[in-house]
């Protein structure tokens, strides 16, 4: 109280100060209080009459301030009883004291009568109470229910491929399947080349029945007078009567002209006594005509004259159109052969020779 009292009394010797410079300023030039002066007037008049002084009238409203941070709530103190209504202006707010204790919650008092308003501006926020200390962590609570499934992720990407495995053994062999429907025929093939001209057979038979004109020297040839059938114009016997080389010059004789080049099959017999060979000669022509050693038949019973068939069969060529053959008395024969009448008692002979193409080459 006592240091209030100084504060007070160094204020009002400054604001009688201000005042009287104010008024003998004012009794120059006259001019109008504003708001702000009229308060201080105000003011300074409270402290001249700080009791029993009649109250003034109302001031007008003070212009709001700017709402501060709200501070730390404080405990509720218990409800004071009500003053009486205060004379004069309100006095400016002190500062704010440091934040006490909370002190524990009292009961809620009864509201007290609203009191009459001051005069006079709100004076400024004071600072923001310190932050209680945090409270205790709360007991975990119980674990939820698990949710539903959630959808399919996005497919992950291929594994890579792994090694081949070993070839497995055989399998048993299966069943043999039906035999499937023959296929259609394929279509005919092109025409193949011609093939080689061909022949046709010709063949003859010649004979001589019963004896031989004469004998038959060494190197003449037999005579064969019958065609028993005939070759036409393939095959044709010429009978001579007075033979020139290579045969016995002089002798009669047969040879046959094969018309056709080609292979020809000749066979012939013919029945004697003597020991001697049969042979045909063969060539492009009469004087050409030579022996063909493959072809040789013949006897040998010497001193025994016993007559004898003598037959053979072979193949000979011919390479040349009109070729000549014959069937000739061996040149190497020691005698002339006879040839009998009959062959056996009363039967007649037959020195015989067959021809026949068998083959168009030669």
């Amino acid at each position: 109280m006592p240091s209030h009292k100084k504060d007070s009394d160094k204020k009002d010797s400054s604001k009688k100060k201000k005042r009287n410079h104010s008024s003998s300023s004012s009794s120059t030039t006259k001019k109008y209080v504003t708001r702000k002066e009229c308060e201080k007037l105000f003011r300074e008049w409270r402290t001249t009459c700080p009791t029993n002084c009649p109250a003034g009238p109302t001031g007008p409203a003070g212009p709001n301030g700017t709402n501060g941070t709200n501070g730390a709530n404080g405990g509720t103190g218990p409800t004071g009883p009500a003053g009486s209504a205060g004379v004069g202006g309100t006095g400016p707010t002190g500062p704010t004291g440091p934040s006490g204790t909370n002190g524990t919650n009292g009961s809620i008092g009864p509201t007290g009568p609203t009191g009459p308003a001051g005069i006079g501006s709100t004076g400024p926020t004071g600072p923001a109470g310190a932050n209680g200390t945090n409270g205790t962590n709360g007991t975990n609570g119980t674990n939820g229910a698990n949710g539903g499934t959630g959808p399919t992720g996005p497919a992950g990407t291929n594994g890579t491929n792994g090694t081949n495995g070993a070839t497995g053994p055989t399998g048993p062999a299966g069943t043999n399947g039906t035999n499937g429907t023959n296929g259609t025929n394929g279509a005919t093939g092109p025409t193949g080349p011609a093939g080689a001209a061909g022949f046709t057979i010709v063949s003859a038979q010649y004979s001589q029945l019963g004896a031989q004109p004469s004998t038959r020297q060494p190197s003449q040839p037999f005579v064969f007078s019958n065609t028993d059938l005939t070759g036409g114009s393939a095959i044709i016997p010429t009978l001579f009567t007075s033979a020139a080389a290579p045969f016995f010059i002089g002798g009669d004789g047969t040879y046959f002209t094969l018309a056709n080049i080609g292979r020809y099959e000749v066979n012939f017999q013919c029945y004697y006594a003597e020991d001697g060979g049969i042979v045909l000669y063969s060539g492009a022509t009469l004087a050409s005509m030579a022996v063909l050693p493959y072809t040789m038949i013949g006897k040998k019973e010497t001193g025994v004259n016993v007559g004898v068939t003598q037959s053979g069969s072979f193949i000979i060529s011919a390479p040349t159109t009109n070729f000549v053959v014959a069937v000739v008395a061996a040149a190497g024969n020691a005698v002339a052969l006879t040839v009998e009448p009959n062959s056996s008692t009363t039967n007649v002979a037959s020195t015989s020779v067959s021809i026949k193409q068998i083959s168009s080459t030669a």
